[in-house]
């Protein structure tokens, strides 16, 4: 009789679909604007982006949640289309392309060599749920510069920003995760923008 009513319930559980994982891209892009781009870049060095890192938390592509001081909770379900040290250091390569701060930007794939060098781990990228009213999407990059040939430290920072967002979701989430990575990488541009860089012999 038992095993009946376990084939039955397993019969059951079979008929159901199951369920679907979701895929979400990091997009973040700079504000649109109108000006005209400057005739010479800020800086006359060219800029490498390294391959970036992450902390164990965040080196996979599932979707981190905290909901206490010390309680964390990945979701199968709902994922990053890829790692997030891939996505954050991809956008970091196309947002500084576009900002005329430097004589060119090279990918990590590209074989030539840059006069600097950026690197960047993603310390933290999670929906923080502690509070029942208020959901936080938290990003956070360790970012440094420094000079491919020399080695000096021209830059070593920790950016952090958080987003407020309504709806318990992970497409809400994903949202919010965005707009915060825009904002580290707007922070990341404006203070490369006033550093003395110079190309060393």
């Amino acid at each position: 009789m038992l095993l009946l009513v376990i084939v039955v319930v397993g019969a059951c559980s079979f008929g159901r679909p199951a369920p679907m994982k979701h895929s979400f891209l990091l997009q973040a892009r700079p504000p649109a604007t109108s000006a005209s781009p400057p005739s010479a870049p800020v800086h006359s060095v060219r800029l490498k982006i390294l391959p970036f890192a992450a902390t164990a938390p965040f080196q996979g592509t599932s979707f981190v949640y905290r909901y206490t001081d010390v309680e964390f909770e990945s979701d199968y379900y709902d994922e990053w289309f890829a790692s997030p040290p891939a996505m954050i250091g991809e956008r970091a390569a196309i947002w500084l392309g576009g900002s005329h701060l430097f004589s060119g930007v090279l990918l990590p794939s590209s074989s030539l060599d840059g006069d600097l060098e950026l690197s960047g781990t993603v310390a933290e990228l999670y929906g923080d749920y502690r509070e029942a009213a208020r959901s936080v999407a938290v990003v956070a990059v360790q970012f440094q510069l420094v000079g491919a040939t020399e080695g000096t430290l021209y830059y070593d920072q920790l950016l952090r920003e958080t987003v407020d967002f309504n709806d318990r979701t992970p497409e809400a989430f994903a949202r919010a995760a965005d707009e915060a990575l825009a904002r580290v990488l707007a922070r990341l541009e404006a203070d490369l923008r006033q550093l003395s860089l110079t190309r060393k012999p």
